[in-house]
Order: C-alpha cells, then structure tokens, then sequence
C-alpha cells in the first residue's frame, strides 16, 4: 500500500496498477506506436501486473520487510493467466523489480523468472523484442502511477521505443503535481492517444485501513507537459 505524504489516506496496490493499466490503454499516436502484440493482452498484464498483492493490502511500499516483498512476488509468480502474452507482461514486470536492489533471495527469484519467460516464449512462439519494448511501456505506466500515489511532487525521465523498427529509446519525461482533491501529471514529449485524459483512484482513511474501508475519491488528470 501507499501512504500519502500529504493526508492520512492510503492506496492499495491494486488500486495503483488500476492506474497503470489506465494509462497503458492510452498509448500510441503518430509519433508513438503501440507495440506489435496483442493490445487486450498488454492492457490485461499491465493492470494485474501486481497480482501477488490482496486486494486490500498492508504492507507499506517504502517500509516493508524484504522476506514478505519476496514472499508477495513469489505468490505473483505462481499465478497464471492462460493468456501468454499477458503473462510474459507480468513476468517481465516481476524481474525488473526484482533486479531491484539485489540480494540472494531477489537473485534466486530472478533467475526463476528468466526461466519461466524463457519457457514462455518458446511454448508460446513470444517474440521477444516486442515483449521487451512493451515491458519499458509497462515501466513508465507503473512509474506514474507510482508516483502518483505517494501524493509528492516528482519529476523523472524515463525511456521507450518511439517506433516498432527503432534502434534506440526516446526519453520521456514526467511530472507529477499534487492538488488538494488528487494531482496532475504532465508527459512531454506526449505518448497517448488522447489530448489529455481525468479519472480517478480510490483511497481508503489511513486510521481505520483495512478493518473499516472508508472510500476517498483521489482525482487525476494526465496531459501534455
């Protein structure tokens, strides 16, 4: 979960990767293509990309202990979707954290997810490339919406492939600026398919999460920087 740095309102993990599917469902315009995969299936793993998580989870993202981060990435891991393409989406989320800040027990989940990916791929015929320009996409959707939920004032860069033959990234960078009902996170160069985009995530009243669920409307609107 998320714990504001502004108000006593937390955000369940799956509430955030709601919001990175969201923002996954945008992608492509003239200058940014969607990669050549399924797009039902890479809006599917980006949106579950956190499955290991409860629905209502407690564990804080800044002050959890390593052997439960592990243990909640391992029940993610042992899920499946019967879609492969879905499936390589998450996997290749899982092992991108899990290269995070390596110790042995983040080194042993890593080379049991490069394992499965490399068993995916080959039983399914998963072009690998494609998968590799979806999961940057992937990354940057659940960066904002990372970001987002802390309730900070954040700028990063990160980088993607701007055209399915390109040989190298494009940056991109983004801004997130908290408001009193929610935030607004500015892009530039501009990647999605609409001129801007508001919708919103739920929190929950830190003081009496998860016991008692009090619902908050937390109002985004993403737009061009």
């Amino acid at each position: 979960m998320f714990i504001s740095k502004r108000r006593s309102i937390v955000v369940p993990q799956l509430e955030h990767a709601r919001l990175a599917g969201v923002l996954a469902s945008l992608w492509g315009n003239d200058a940014f293509e969607f990669p050549e995969i399924s797009r039902d299936s890479f809006l599917a793993g980006v949106t579950l990309h956190d499955r290991g998580y409860d629905p209502f989870d407690t564990m804080p993202v800044d002050t959890s202990d390593e052997q439960e981060w592990i243990d909640v990435q391992q029940r993610g891991r042992a899920l499946r979707f019967n879609d492969p393409v879905a499936e390589a989406i998450v996997l290749l989320h899982l092992r991108r954290l899990a290269s995070y800040r390596p110790s042995n027990a983040r080194v042993e989940l890593t080379a049991q997810l490069e394992e499965d990916l490399d068993e995916l791929a080959h039983s399914a015929r998963l072009d690998k490339r494609s998968l590799l320009a979806a999961d940057l996409i992937t990354k940057l959707c659940d960066d904002i919406a990372f970001d987002f939920c802390w309730e900070r004032e954040v700028s990063r860069e990160t980088s993607v492939y701007a055209r399915r033959d390109a040989a190298e990234t494009v940056k991109i960078r983004y801004d997130v600026h908290p408001t009193e009902t929610g935030g607004l996170v500015q892009l530039k160069p501009w990647p999605f398919s609409v001129r801007s985009y508001q919708g919103f995530l739920i929190g929950y009243r830190q003081e009496t999460y998860p016991q008692q669920t009090d619902p908050i409307a937390i109002h985004f609107e993403i737009a061009p920087g």
